[in-house]
């Protein structure tokens, strides 16, 4: 990859968190270009690695240790100082074109580096870890250690991990809000499927399904890295479709999602995607019979509470049937 490509890279990614709407527009046009947009996650990859906060680390301990051993040694006080970036905090490492282009070195390094045989130690910090769940049927709230909030959905589940450098959560299902607290030295990190999600200080909402993924945003701003990297502000939306990322036009948005209050607000979705949502409510499996079915066009405001009733109400007013049988919900025309 294009060494002055990485650079530029880089460069962006010190300011992406400051631009304004003009620079934004820029970045965005440069983000087009395929090469721009791949050396702009590898160089995310890298800045965001425990490896390369592992390896500061080491060297600032093994700096001061040096120059303790000098002071207790004055014989070796004439020895020269190796100058190394590992000394640069990670939240400054990309604050000037030196550092940038150290950066750099670093991923050109980390890329062609072959020999596995002296790995890096990384140091001891503690660590904070939780897994939050809400099971079939009730939504639940709680405040990570940064003062992050979380409102999970019913049966939605979120691991989490927090050091004093990073912080990260993989989403494996279910729909969650976040309104996650400002920290400029150490942006928030979500895995959730085939995106990623890097934030700093802001409110959004995504709702995960095995078919799709929906990435709201209500307050701040939001970097999305999927086959493409997207910038969301407030308002917009971000749709994962079959392996496709999409913006999908803005819209007015509600003060919070209105899942939060127990309503499923839905216009002209499938009814596929109306019984996922609902299916968080519902403890037996519901099963769609037919294609045409899975397909119909449903519009309307459900209470999540009583979903199996709102499900009879849909089958009522769409002229299909709802069977229960032992294990499982059948809708079928």
């Amino acid at each position: 990859m294009n060494k002055d490509t990485l650079e530029q890279a880089a460069d962006w990614f010190d300011q992406q968190d400051a631009l304004n709407a003009e620079q934004t527009v820029k970045f965005e046009r440069w983000l087009t270009t395929p090469e721009n947009a791949e050396a702009y996650r590898k160089i995310s990859q890298v800045m965001q690695s425990s490896e390369l906060t592992a390896a500061m680390n080491v060297s600032l301990k093994n700096t001061k240790n040096d120059k303790n051993t000098a002071r207790n040694n004055p014989q070796n006080s004439d020895k020269p100082h190796v100058f190394s970036f590992f000394q640069f905090n990670p939240s400054n490492i990309a604050a000037s074109f030196c550092c940038i282009a150290l950066v750099t070195a670093f991923f050109m390094f980390s890329q062609n580096t072959t020999d596995d045989s002296s790995p890096i130690a990384a140091v001891p910090q503690a660590i904070y870890q939780k897994q939050i769940q809400a099971p079939v049927g009730a939504r639940f709230s709680q405040v990570l250690q940064d003062g992050t909030q979380v409102h999970l959905n019913a049966d939605s589940q979120l691991n989490v991990e927090q050091t004093g450098t990073s912080r990260y959560a993989l989403m494996d299902q279910g729909q969650i809000f976040f309104d996650v607290a400002k920290d400029k030295k150490r942006p928030f990190v979500i895995d959730v499927g085939d995106i990623q999600i890097r934030v700093l200080g802001t409110a959004f909402d995504v709702d995960h399904t095995n078919q799709r993924t929906l990435v709201t945003v209500y307050e701040g701003r939001v970097q999305i890295n999927a086959d493409h990297v997207f910038i969301l502000t407030k308002g917009e939306q971000l749709l994962l479709e079959n392996g496709q990322a999409s913006k999908l036009p803005t819209k007015p948005l509600p003060m919070l999602p209105v899942w939060r209050s127990g309503w499923l607000e839905v216009e002209q979705q499938p009814l596929q995607d109306v019984v996922a949502h609902m299916q968080r409510y519902i403890g037996q499996p519901v099963e769609i019979t037919t294609q045409e079915l899975l397909n119909r066009k449903i519009s309307g405001r459900f209470p999540l509470d009583k979903a199996e009733q709102s499900l009879a109400l849909i089958a009522s007013a769409h002229q299909f049937t709802v069977a229960y049988e032992a294990d499982k919900i059948l809708l079928s025309n």
